[in-house]
């Protein structure tokens, strides 16, 4: 193994940020710095709220930007409102099927009458959705026209049991309608949970090809760069070996138990860099504390203790076209040792992993 000198390298600390969300935005431009999401599922506890520090790509053909957040708009909460539009129908019945949010499954009214009002669509609705245990009748609110087919009717989630939740589009089954016309329903308003975030502002500008409403958005780990001076990172693999006799012979060795790989990290700490502008120490960064108290694990069992993982990148000043890769997983510091006067930090503890994983990317 070549030697590394650490004036040459970047420590990155990661942690295991990952999901999904959608560009909400008619027509993004290629300067834009900002943009509407929606449909966001992260692995963080808050699943919608985005980390300021957030890395993210799109899945917009020939865009392999890779982009970070600056900044974020939350919302108070939205409560979700459907129309269920006028059909023309003379006749016949139809049905509607709910799933609310966090059920895997719809809940299926009787048939309502082509003309009911209001009031008894209201009681179809809250006699399908009392097998859900959480809902409170009326919470689901049915108001507008006199009867469903003359007018617009009006489905408001403002119960407490169903507030400010995004929901599922109502279904509605109109097959059994007569004398023409056909019943559809619309979101007016997508409800928003609190703190949801709605809208970021990232860096670079999203540039080209420049991605489109509803284009994926895929977030990636958020990171802490430092640039180390004088120091040193070492690790130790450890195996454990049982020798075995017989008859006083040595005969035959069994390997026993993993042990987890040590790695000290320890220097001066010439400056930190996150790409967001936010105030984050490498203290914070290790323990998800502070300013890194959004970071989420890098253990793929998020029940486990918090953990980072440790990325060295060694840049060789000598015109290498290659840079050098090392890994490692599951970091979980045991100690932080401090020294003021040198301007030392130093962190020892252990990986989830017997070694680290080192590869070679181009430069």
């Amino acid at each position: 193994m070549a030697r590394i000198e650490l004036r040459d390298a970047t420590i990155i600390i990661k942690d295991g940020l990952s999901g999904t969300g959608k560009i909400n935005e008619a027509t993004p431009g290629s300067t834009d710095t900002d943009v509407g999401v929606d449909t966001l599922v992260l692995n963080s506890t808050d699943t919608d709220k985005i980390p300021i520090g957030a890395r993210f790509n799109v899945g917009t053909a020939g865009n392999t930007t890779k982009y970070t957040v600056t900044a974020r708009t939350n919302s108070t909460g939205v409560d979700e409102v459907q129309s269920l539009s006028a059909s023309g129908a003379t006749g016949g019945t139809f049905t509607l099927a709910i799933t609310l949010y966090g059920e895997t499954s719809a809940q299926t009214t009787a048939a309502i009458s082509y003309d009911a009002a209001p009031a008894a669509i209201q009681t179809a609705v809250d006699t399908a959705l009392a097998a859900v245990s959480t809902y409170v009748a009326g919470d689901l609110a049915v108001t507008g026209a006199s009867t469903a087919d003359l007018g617009v009717t009006t489905f408001t989630f403002s119960g407490t049991s169903v507030a400010k939740k995004n929901h599922a589009a109502i279904v509605i089954d109109g097959a059994s309608l007569t004398g023409g016309g056909s019943e559809a329903i619309t979101t007016t308003t997508e409800g928003q949970f609190v703190d949801q975030t709605t809208n970021i502002t990232f860096t670079p500008a999203w540039g080209t090809p420049t991605p489109a409403d509803d284009d994926t958005i895929t977030f990636l780990p958020q990171e802490v760069a430092i640039k180390i001076g004088d120091g040193n990172l070492t690790y130790t693999r450890s195996k454990d070996y049982e020798y075995l006799l017989d008859r006083g012979v040595l005969d035959t060795v069994k390997e026993q138990d993993e042990i987890p790989m040590d790695v000290t990290i320890d220097g001066v700490y010439e400056f930190v860099t996150t790409g967001t502008g936010e105030n984050i120490t490498p203290v914070d960064a290790m323990y998800g504390e502070g300013g890194a108290s959004e970071f989420v694990s890098a253990s793929s069992d998020l029940c486990e203790p918090y953990c980072v993982d440790i990325q060295m990148t060694h840049a060789p000043s000598c015109g290498a076209t290659q840079n050098e890769v090392t890994v490692f997983p599951d970091f979980r510091a045991d100690t932080a040792e401090f020294d003021i006067s040198d301007a030392t930090i130093s962190f020892t503890g252990r990986c989830k992993a017997t070694k680290p994983t080192v590869t070679r990317v181009t430069a």
